[in-house]
Order: C-alpha cells, then sequence, then structure tokens
C-alpha cells in the first residue's frame, strides 16, 4: 500500500521516472536507491511475498517477445504449464502443476498460492507495461528479515505506462486505456472466482488452507487492480468506477483498521459507496487523525453519536463545565416578525448580556451570518429556551470575524418550538441561508483540524463529520454565498478547499497517486458546495439530481423533514399539496416533480408498495445501497399510470425464469452474458424476456456495455406482454448484473439457456 502514501521531491520524482524509462527495473540494494531518490515508509503490516519464480512463468522474460495484447499476456500467456482453473474443477491441488506431485500437501498448498500472487501481481503488471519487471522491483525485506511486497515503485511504473501511451495517436491511446481497465476488472474478477472457488470446501480440506493465503495478499492485489483501473478512468475522464468496493470482509482490512482508530462505521459504509476502496486505504495508512469521538455503538446503517433524542436533550456549555445562565431573544417580537413573514436575527448586547431581535426582508440581502450546526455538538435549542450565555458570545466573536456587530442567524434561538411558527421559520430557511452574507460551519470534529492539515485530511474530515451526514446541513451549505467551517486557528472557505483538491486531481500532487482517489472525494465535496457559482441557476432537472444524490445516506432525528428540505431546493411548495402524510404525500410530491431520471428504477432505496409508484423510491434519505443519478440520463414523465419513458431495451426472443444462474443472451452481432449475483434474494416476477441496461442520454446501452467490457453491469429485468403494452412488470432488485463477451469466449459451465435477442426501442410505463 505504499503506493498511497509516496510524496517523493518533484525533481528526484522526474529522475526516478527517467531512469525507470531508460533502464532494467530491478533494485538490488534498496537503501543505495533511497539514497539517491527518497524514501518510503515500508507499512506495517505488509503482504508477505511467498517466492513464486516469477521469470520462469513471465511472458515478458521471454529472449526476444513482442508486445502483446493485454488481456492475452496476462491471462493467457503467464504460467501456460499452471492450471488453477482445472484445480478448482477437479478438487485436487496437485492437479495446478505437475511439479506438485512429488511434493507434500503443505508445500504444494504454499506453491500454488506463489503462483496465484505471482500470476496476479507480477504478471499482470507486466501485461499493463509490456516489459519485463523483476520481483525486487517490487518486493522488499522488512526488519524482521521477511520478504513482503512494496507498492513504492507503483506509481513510478504506472507514469512510465502513461508517458509511453502519450506517443500513440489519440485512438490508440483510449485503446490502451480501455483494454488496461478491463484487464484490472477480469483479474479482479479471477480473483473473486478463485475465492469463491476455494470457500465452497470444508474447513479442514486443502482447499480451505489455499484460500487463507490467497487472502492474506488478496487486499494487495485488489489495491493494485484499482490503482491501474483508476489511472486509466482519470486519463479516460469516465465517472464509471469498474472496481467495486469488495464485499468480502478480508479484502477490506482498513474497514476494521478504522473503526479501530475511532472513525465511525456508518461513514465508511457510506464513502464506500461514493468512494474508492483506495481512498479509505489512503486515510487508514495516513494515519488521519479521528476529529469526532463517541462512535462506539455506531452502526453501518446508524451513526448513534448523531442522533439526538429531542425530549431528554439540553445545550452544552462553552466550555462544558461553564454553569452560566441561559439568554433567549423576545418570543413575541419572533412571532411578531415570523408572522409578517420576515426573518429574524438577533444581535449580541453585550453590555446588558442581551439580544436584540430585527427582521430581514426574506427577499433581500443582509450582513447577518448564519450559522449551520448538528444538535448533537450540544447548540440545539429553541427561541423559547435560548442558548448559555457563554455559547452566545462565542458565536457573536465568530460573527465578527466576518462582519463588524454583526448580527446572526441560529436554529437555537430563530425558531421557536410552538409549531405555528416553527412551521414558518422552517418555510424561511430557503431565503435564511440563500440572503445571509455567508454561513459559518461549527462542527466539534472539525473544530480540532489546522490549517497546516493537509488538503485532503482536512476534505476527508468534512465528509466524515457528523455536520456533512445531516439532512438539513445540506441546504445549509448548497444556499448561501460562502461556507466558512470553524477549525482550531481560524476559518477555512468551503469553496476554496473544494478548488484546491480539484487541482490536486487534475495534476499529480502532493503524492503520485492522489489524483487517482481524489476525484471521489471532490465530487462529495461538490455535492454541498459545486465549483460551478452559478449553481442555484441551474434547470430543476439538475438541482432534482443534485439533491436525490446529496441525500444519499444523510439522517436526520425527523426524517419526515426530507420532504420540506427537497421541497425548499427545488421550490416547491411542499405544503400546498393536497394529501397530509405517508405514501399519499410522496405520490403527490412525485407528480409535482413532472420528470425524473428514469435510472431511478435501478435505485435501491425502500420503493413505494403502491401503483402506480412502485418504481419511486419512499425515501430520499437512506442507510442501504443506493444508485446515484446523473445529469445525461433521460428523463422519464411520471404520470398517474406510471413512469412512463420511450427506452432502447435488450428484448429476449424467449421468456426466461429468473431462478436461473445464468443466461446467454446472442443478438448475432454480440453475446452477453447475464448472471444472477444474489441466489438469495427473491426475484419479484418469476419471468423476464426484458433486460434494462443502464446508458447515458444520447448513448445506445450497447455502447455502454462495450465501453465497460469484462465489468458486471448490473441490469433490470422486466417481462413485456405486447397486449398490455406500454405497462411492464419489472424489477430491479434481484441482483442480475451483465456482461459483454469476447469472441473467444465459451459458454461458462453453469449456463442454462442460450436465448436468441436484439436491441430495440420501444414505449414502457413502470407502474
Amino acid at each position: 500500500m505504499e503506493h498511497l502514501i509516496y510524496d517523493p521531491p518533484a525533481r528526484k520524482l522526474r529522475r526516478e521516472i527517467r531512469a525507470a524509462w531508460n533502464s532494467t527495473l530491478s533494485v538490488l540494494d534498496w537503501p543505495a536507491y533511497e539514497k539517491d531518490y527518497g524514501t518510503c515508509l515500508q507499512l506495517s503490516p505488509g503482504f508477505s511475498w511467498f517466492g513464486h519464480d516469477h521469470p520462469m512463468s513471465s511472458y515478458y522474460h521471454l529472449p526476444d517477445c513482442e508486445d502483446e495484447p493485454t488481456a492475452r499476456a496476462s491471462l493467457d500467456l503467464y504460467g501456460l504449464d499452471w492450471d488453477i482453473e482445472g484445480m478448482t474443477n477437479s478438487g485436487d491441488i496437485r492437479s495446478a502443476h505437475s511439479s506438485l506431485e512429488t511434493v507434500d500437501l503443505p508445500e504444494a498448498i504454499h506453491r500454488t498460492a506463489a503462483f496465484i500472487q505471482a500470476w496476479l501481481y507480477f504478471g499482470f503488471l507486466e501485461s499493463i507495461c509490456f516489459r519485463a519487471i523483476p520481483t525486487s522491483y517490487m518486493v522488499r525485506t522488512n526488519l524482521d528479515g521477511q520478504e513482503c511486497l512494496y507498492s513504492r515503485m507503483l506509481p513510478i511504473l504506472l507514469e512510465v505506462w502513461i508517458r509511453r501511451l502519450s506517443q500513440l495517436e489519440d485512438d490508440s491511446k483510449q485503446e490502451m486505456l480501455y483494454d488496461a481497465r478491463d484487464c484490472a476488472g477480469r483479474a479482479n474478477s479471477i480473483q473473486v472466482y478463485i475465492l469463491n472457488s476455494l470457500s465452497k470446501s470444508d474447513a479442514c480440506s486443502p482447499f480451505s488452507e489455499l484460500r487463507m493465503l490467497v487472502l492474506s495478499f488478496s487486499p494487495a492485489l485488489s489495491a493494485l487492480f484499482e490503482a491501474v483501473a483508476g489511472m486509466a478512468e482519470v486519463h479516460l475522464r469516465t465517472e464509471v468506477r469498474s472496481i467495486p468496493a469488495p464485499q468480502d470482509a478480508c479484502l477490506k482490512p482498513y474497514f476494521e483498521s478504522l473503526v479501530q482508530k475511532g472513525w465511525c462505521r456508518f461513514v465508511i459504509a457510506s464513502a464506500e459507496i461514493a468512494m474508492s476502496p483506495s481512498f479509505l486505504r489512503f486515510v487508514d495508512v495516513a494515519n488521519f487523525a479521528n476529529t469526532s469521538q463517541g462512535h462506539d455503538t455506531c452502526s453501518i446503517g446508524q451513526c448513534n453519536r448523531n442522533h439526538v433524542e429531542e425530549k431528554t436533550y439540553t445545550p452544552v456549555h462553552w466550555p462544558r463545565d461553564c454553569c452560566c445562565q441561559y439568554i433567549k431573544p423576545d418570543i413575541n417580537t419572533i412571532r411578531d416578525i415570523l408572522d409578517c413573514g420576515y426573518i429574524p436575527v438577533v444581535r449580541y448586547i453585550a453590555a446588558s448580556e442581551s439580544l436584540e431581535v430585527c427582521g430581514i426582508h426574506p427577499e433581500e440581502r443582509k450582513d447577518y451570518v448564519a450559522f449551520s450546526h448538528v444538535w448533537a455538538d450540544g447548540l440545539g435549542s429553541t427561541t423559547e429556551v435560548g442558548l448559555p450565555s457563554c455559547q452566545i458570545r462565542r458565536l457573536d466573536q465568530l460573527a465578527g470575524q466576518r462582519a463588524k456587530k454583526a448580527a446572526f442567524w441560529i436554529d437555537g434561538l430563530c425558531v421557536p418550538k410552538d409549531k405555528p411558527y416553527r412551521k414558518k421559520a422552517i418555510n424561511l430557511m430557503k431565503y435564511t441561508y440563500q440572503n445571509a452574507s455567508g454561513v459559518l460551519v461549527l462542527d466539534e470534529g472539525l473544530r480540532k483540524l489546522s490549517t497546516t492539515d493537509s488538503d485532503l485530511e482536512i476534505g476527508w474530515s468534512v465528509i466524515a463529520s457528523g455536520w456533512f451526514g445531516r439532512l438539513w446541513t445540506y441546504e445549509e451549505g448548497f444556499l448561501p454565498p460562502w461556507v466558512e467551517i470553524e477549525i482550531r486557528d481560524g476559518l477555512i472557505d468551503l469553496y476554496q478547499l473544494t478548488q484546491r483538491l480539484y487541482k490536486i486531481m487534475n495534476h499529480p500532487r502532493p503524492t503520485p497517486m492522489s489524483h487517482v482517489f481524489v476525484r471521489d472525494l471532490v465530487a462529495m465535496l461538490q455535492k454541498v458546495r459545486p465549483l460551478d457559482r452559478r449553481h442555484r441557476e441551474r434547470p430543476i432537472s439538475k438541482r432534482l439530481v443534485d439533491t436525490f444524490n446529496a441525500l444519499t445516506r444523510r439522517q436526520s432525528s425527523r426524517p419526515d423533514d426530507q420532504l420540506l428540505v427537497i421541497g425548499l431546493l427545488l421550490d416547491l411548495d411542499i405544503d400546498s399539496l393536497p394529501t397530509p402524510s405517508g405514501e399519499d404525500k410522496w405520490m403527490a410530491f412525485y407528480m409535482s416533480l413532472g420528470k425524473i431520471p428514469w435510472t431511478v428504477v435501478f435505485d435501491q432505496r425502500p420503493k413505494m408498495q403502491v401503483r402506480p409508484f412502485t418504481w419511486a423510491p419512499s425515501s430520499w434519505i437512506s442507510s442501504g445501497k443506493d444508485e446515484w443519478l446523473h445529469y445525461e440520463e433521460e428523463l422519464a414523465e411520471i404520470t398517474d399510470e406510471g413512469l412512463r419513458i420511450h427506452l432502447t431495451i435488450l428484448m429476449l426472443d424467449d421468456i426466461c425464469s429468473t431462478k436461473a444462474s445464468a443466461v446467454i443472451v446472442d443478438t448475432g452481432q454480440d453475446r452477453y452474458e447475464l448472471e444472477r449475483q444474489d441466489k438469495l434474494n427473491d426475484p419479484k416476477i418469476q419471468a423476464f424476456n426484458v433486460v434494462f441496461v443502464r446508458h447515458f442520454q444520447h448513448e445506445h446501452p450497447r455502447d455502454a456495455l462495450q465501453r465497460n467490457r469484462s465489468s458486471l453491469l448490473e441490469v433490470g429485468l422486466g417481462l413485456r406482454d405486447e397486449s398490455a403494452a406500454p405497462k411492464i412488470e419489472h424489477d430491479f432488485c434481484s441482483s442480475w448484473a451483465i456482461w459483454a463477451m469476447d469472441e473467444s469466449d465459451d459458454a461458462p459451465q453453469h449456463v442454462e439457456d442460450v436465448v436468441p435477442g436484439r436491441w430495440g426501442k420501444a414505449d414502457l410505463c413502470f407502474e
């Protein structure tokens, strides 16, 4: 994992790249090499090198070898005398290689694991770089005298590879990048296949022992595949990540490591949905300090630390051992201001330790600061209760850093508990934040950061903060002219932070690999603070996508408030909807939207149970597996008959059972394998003759499959009856996936049927 933290001086990095370009790759003396080019800490625990004779199996170590296609060199030409698939099919370890017949069983197991390690690490790397890579270049002895994989040189190899590709014509370069990404996906699939095959044996079998050895180095393989795929995707400028987060807990030791360091399970699980596993690996190996305490009881589905019970909640003092009195604004004045449709703001009068209240017209921008915070940090309250005077003095001082004698707004003082007035204050929230001079974010964890911390650490800490994960704080960061975060020694501007990270994403600094994984960090931060300063002027279709994506994995002590937040951001009058609550309210809300990207059907949030809205999520905040919407996806019309769309689909000539394990569809031009990923998940329909492939607007789904060749893409299934068209039975929850087969691919043994099919357009209506 050293490639994630390798941070050489720029001049030495350039020298090192030139040396790798011009010489045979080999490091015989690591201390001497580091003296010339700089050091990189060996991370512990490392991944043991099992010692396979790599040159004997490598195609690129043969004399006079020529460049071969990436997939062929990696999958077909490495270790020609080894047969791992035959071994898994026969159930006999020794059938993997003839040399194993004369050794004892433990040695046979070790040698087989050693080959798998060398094949999927060095063999894969050589097929990408088109050159021989000696083991000395990526293996190093640790302090205990044990040889371990050492990935410090991976950025050098990949930079040399990219520079070589830059000498090609654009079309050839793009093809090579796609080949590398596809090969990484295939190598990852082979790893998963091997582990799954070995897991079918009992705990005492040789296969079980072999599986444990493979698991011991699999995280290093996963990180390698993701690094190569990520580098290719950065240069292809594609948003689709081909290497998903590993499902097996054994392949992601960073998860428990981060939990042991105090990070929230819910935050890590949320980040896995939207970010590359390598970024979480980076957070782990870089030892970013945990900024938020109290996550011991959190789960992957709930952050208990930031969930509050209003009945037992009390504000805290600053410092916490303070016992000062509470200060509150005059409730009648606040009510009068709200009755007039104005925004109440307060100004602290130090001489009398009181609050002066004034009203702001909702269409006027005034010089006041709005505060954004989470109640779990102790600043929650209502007008009737007020806040400790120590906290109010602190708020006044913070507001004063932005403007002298500035008025400020905070819900704990300006939102009454009394329901009629709370509702009036909430209805003004959009204008409260939009018309403020700016917003100051108060978060107990973020306050521990310093201006000396790296942008990567600050960016991750923002995403991992309690503030970032709450429902109401989304609009509070999205709407105002500027947003600044309070840290230990000052304030940091969220927009400028995202800008700096964006520059890192496009220029490989501060570490050679950071631009590969920082793109996901930028994408997350742009949810709440877009780099487009005119984001509020975008059409409702784009704002809808922003809002839908931003509410992923956010939480609220009042889940019913989400429609209020959505309405405020999309300029919808939720109060005018004719129904009071529940699914009726959601149905009225969807009808008021009019249109939504059709790919909402792929989302895995709980869906509504009432026709014609079974395609629609019953909540936009969720702790489950969610799918982001994209701007470039076709809009479907929301009608009282269902979700209508004119769509290109894969139509089968025969009806297939949804309980099948796999099906091959032959269009005459292409072949696709459909595979059921989760056999325990009961399908919602019993049969299908339509396959829905997610694709962008103005793109044919066939192109999407070709672009992501060898990657498994989740699909939806449908049962279409011509007599009932355009209405269609559908199932997007049964974990079916598709991939485009190569001409050389044989039909897998588990395939139950080969079905003729064709691509075609159809008018559809999801009920």
